[in-house]
C-alpha cells in the first residue's frame, strides 16, 4: 500500500470514494460527487487539518481526514472521516489503513485518536479491532438549527 498525505487540492479526487461509501450502508447517505468534494475541501483547508490517502496498483482504495487539537495538555487528532472504496471492503484494506494511519499520527505527535460514528456492528466493532474503546464519559449532542 502506498500512502499519500492530501490536503485542500486533493478533495476532488477524493470526493468519488468519500460519495461511494458513504452512500452505501450502513450509512446510506446521499453525497454527490459535488458535495463531497466541497465537506473535504472544507475539511482539508485548515491549519491543523491532516489527511491521509492510501493507494493499491496506483488506484484510491482509502482515505482518512481530520484535525489536530491541544486538549488537556495532549495533542489529539479527531478522525473525521475514515473511508475504504467498497470493491475492497473486507479484505484487510482498512485495517492495514489504519495501522498506517495510527504510524503517521504518532510520528506528528499526536497522543490521542478520537472519532463519532455509527453505533452498530460495521462501524463500532471496526474501531474496536483496532484498539479504539467507548468512552462512557463523553457523548454526542446535536441541536438542529433550521426548522424542517
Amino acid at each position: 500500500m502506498e500512502y499519500k498525505e492530501i490536503g485542500a487540492g486533493d478533495a476532488g479526487e477524493m470526493a468519488e470514494l468519500f460519495a461511494g461509501a458513504f452512500n452505501a450502508p450502513p450509512w446510506n447517505d446521499s453525497w454527490t460527487n459535488e458535495t463531497a468534494a466541497k465537506r473535504l475541501e472544507y475539511m482539508l483547508d485548515g491549519k491543523a487539518a491532516y489527511g491521509l490517502a492510501a493507494y493499491r496498483d496506483g488506484r484510491l482504495c482509502a482515505m482518512a481526514v481530520g484535525c489536530f487539537e491541544i486538549y488537556c495538555g495532549k495533542t489529539v487528532f479527531n478522525l473525521r472521516e475514515f473511508c475504504v472504496d467498497r470493491s475492497v471492503k473486507g479484505k484487510g484494506v482498512g485495517t492495514e489503513f489504519y495501522a498506517g494511519l495510527e504510524e503517521r499520527l504518532k510520528r506528528l505527535g499526536a497522543d490521542e485518536i478520537t472519532l463519532n460514528t455509527l453505533r452498530g456492528p460495521q462501524t463500532e466493532e471496526f474501531y474496536k479491532k483496532q484498539g479504539m474503546r467507548s468512552e462512557d464519559e463523553m457523548t454526542v449532542m446535536i441541536k438542529s438549527l433550521k426548522s424542517r
